[in-house]
C-alpha cells in the first residue's frame, strides 16, 4: 500500500470556511474522483485511488481554513491530480487565483499537457490554466532591436540574430522552447536577446512596448487565469520583488518541494564574470560605433556645433577610459584564477574549479594581489557610472520631441548593472559578510572564473516572503 504523510501548520490569520453553491470544496472531491464518482463514469482510463482522494480533500480543507499543509506521497498515488483538482475548484468557486510551482520543466509539461486537459474534460467546467516562465525564456524586442542596430559582435551572435528574425516571422510567442538552439554557445548568446537583462517593470513594459513584449503577453494571460504554473526560481523572484512578477495570489501549491531550498539559494546567488562585465562595457562603443555613436547622431540635430563637439570629445574620453577599464577587469579576474591555482587541494577537481573562499584564501598572496588590482578598478566604476548618468540627462532633454527611450533605457540599465557589480565586488574584496558564502567556479581551462555570492541560510527568507504572506501554502513531494 502507498503511504501518505500529512502535516498541518497554521497560517497567521486563518480564514472562515467559504461555502460554494454545492457546499465546501472539500465535500465535493469524493463525488468527482471517489469510488463510483463522475470521473470513473466519464473518463474511460481513469482509475480511482483512495490516496488521491485523501490528498485532494486535505488540500481543499487547508484552502478553506487558511492553513499551510505538508503532503508527502509515494509514487503512483496520482499526486498531481490530487492537488490540481482542489486548486481548480477553489479558484473557480471563490474567484481566486492559485499558483502551482514546480522545480522541473518536465513536470510543468506533464501538468499543462496531460493532467490539466484530463481535469478540463472530467470537471466539465471551463477554467483557464497557463504557464509563465522566467524572463530568460522570453525574447525581448528591445534587446533584439538594440543588437540589430549596433550590429552583432561575432559570427555566433550574427547567426542567432538571423535565426531569431526568421523565427519571429512564424511565431509571436517569443518562447525559447520554440526555437532550436545548438550547443552551449548559442544558449549562452541567447541570453543577450532575452528580457533577463532588462530592468523595466511590468507597467513600463506595457507603456513603452505597447503589448508586443512576449513576457508581457505571458504575464497578461496569467492575469486572466485561475491556475498559473511557474517554477521555483520564478516563484522566489516574485516573492523577493514584492510580487512584481506574477499576478496577485494568496494560495500556493509547491510540488517537488524538497528542491525548494536549493532553488531559493540558486535564485539568490549572484554570479559575476569578466566576460559579462566586459560585454556591458563594450556595448557602449565609441564615437564611431555602438551606443555612443547613436547618441552623437541623435544630438547632432539638436545642438550647436560647439556643444556637439564638446559632447563628442567627452564621449571620446569616456570610450578611452572604457578600454583601460576592460584591461583592469581582466587583470582582477585573472587574480581570482591565481587564488584557485594556490589552493589546489581545495579545488573540486583538476578539470573543474569549485573553490569556496574562506579566511585561508583571503590570506594568500594571490588574494592580496587581486585586492590591489580591485582598488585600481574602483576608480573606473565611479568615472564610468557618473558619465553614463550625465549622458542620460543630456538625452532626456530631447526625449519629448523624439522617441529616445531606448537610449535612456540602455544608459540606465548599464549604469545600474555597474553600480550593483561594484557593490558586490567591493563587499567581496574589502570586508566579506559572515551571512554570505563566496566561491569561484568554472572550467580549469577557462580564461576567467566566475565569482558566486549566495546567502548562507534561506529559511528566514522563505518564512518572511512565502509562509507569512500567503493565506495557504501546500508543500508536496
Amino acid at each position: 500500500p502507498h503511504e501518505l504523510f500529512f502535516f498541518f501548520f497554521y497560517a497567521p490569520a486563518p480564514v472562515d470556511v467559504l461555502q460554494t453553491q454545492n457546499g465546501a470544496v472539500s465535500t465535493q472531491i469524493e463525488g468527482f474522483i471517489g469510488q463510483n464518482g463522475s470521473f470513473e463514469n466519464t473518463l474511460p482510463n481513469f482509475e480511482h485511488r483512495p490516496q488521491q482522494v485523501d490528498i485532494a480533500t486535505a488540500i481543499a480543507r487547508a484552502f478553506e481554513m487558511g492553513d499551510h499543509l505538508i503532503v508527502e506521497a509515494g509514487t503512483g498515488v496520482g499526486k498531481s491530480i490530487g492537488y490540481l483538482m482542489p486548486a481548480i475548484l477553489w479558484a473557480k468557486s471563490q474567484n481566486k487565483r492559485v499558483v502551482i510551482s514546480t522545480n522541473t520543466i518536465n513536470l510543468q509539461d506533464q501538468l499543462i499537457g496531460k493532467d490539466i486537459p484530463l481535469l478540463q474534460e472530467g470537471l466539465e467546467t471551463p477554467f483557464i490554466a497557463t504557464v509563465i516562465k522566467g524572463k530568460s525564456n522570453y525574447l525581448c524586442p528591445r534587446r533584439v532591436e538594440t543588437i540589430r542596430r549596433f550590429r552583432p559582435q561575432n559570427a555566433t551572435e550574427l547567426r542567432l540574430l538571423a535565426k531569431i528574425l526568421i523565427w519571429t516571422l512564424e511565431s509571436q510567442s517569443g518562447d525559447k522552447s520554440e526555437i532550436t538552439l545548438r550547443g552551449n554557445v548559442e544558449h549562452e548568446v541567447w541570453n543577450r536577446f532575452t528580457a533577463q537583462d532588462e530592468n523595466c517593470g511590468y507597467d513600463r513594459c506595457e507603456a513603452e512596448m505597447k503589448g508586443v513584449c512576449p513576457f508581457y503577453r505571458a504575464r497578461k494571460t496569467a492575469e486572466e487565469a485561475q491556475l498559473v504554473i511557474v517554477n521555483h526560481v520564478l516563484l522566489l523572484s516574485d516573492a523577493l520583488s514584492n510580487n512584481r512578477v506574477l499576478p496577485e495570489y494568496d494560495y500556493l501549491v509547491i510540488d517537488e518541494a524538497h528542491q525548494l531550498e536549493d532553488a531559493v539559494t540558486n535564485s539568490l546567488t549572484i554570479r559575476i564574470d569578466a566576460n559579462t562585465l566586459i560585454r556591458y562595457l563594450s556595448d557602449l562603443g565609441t564615437p564611431q560605433k555602438g551606443l555612443f555613436k547613436e547618441i552623437i547622431s541623435t544630438l547632432k540635430d539638436n545642438l550647436a556645433p560647439n556643444d556637439l563637439q564638446s559632447v563628442t570629445t567627452y564621449i571620446q574620453s569616456v570610450s578611452e577610459a572604457l578600454v583601460v577599464m576592460r584591461g583592469h577587469v581582466s587583470s582582477v579576474f585573472k587574480a581570482l584564477g591565481a587564488i584557485a591555482d594556490e589552493s589546489q587541494d581545495e579545488r573540486y577537481s583538476d578539470s573543474y574549479i569549485n573553490l569556496r573562499i574562506e579566511p585561508t584564501q583571503r590570506k594568500t598572496r594571490a588574494f592580496h594581489l587581486g585586492h590591489n588590482r580591485w582598488e585600481t578598478l574602483t576608480e573606473f566604476f565611479d568615472v564610468i557610472t557618473t558619465a553614463l548618468t550625465r549622458l542620460k540627462k543630456a538625452v532626456s532633454k530631447f526625449n519629448q520631441q523624439r522617441h529616445l527611450g531606448h537610449l535612456e533605457k540602455h544608459l540606465e540599465s548599464t549604469a545600474q548593472y555597474l553600480q550593483n557589480t561594484y557593490q558586490q565586488l567591493r563587499q567581496f574584496f574589502i570586508q566579506g559578510d559572515e551571512n554570505l558564502i563566496y566561491w569561484l567556479s568554472g572550467e580549469s581551462v577557462s580564461e576567467y572564473l566566475t565569482l558566486n555570492i549566495a546567502p548562507l541560510r534561506v529559511g528566514r527568507l522563505i518564512e518572511q516572503h512565502i509562509w507569512g504572506q500567503k493565506k495557504s501554502v501546500i508543500l508536496t513531494s
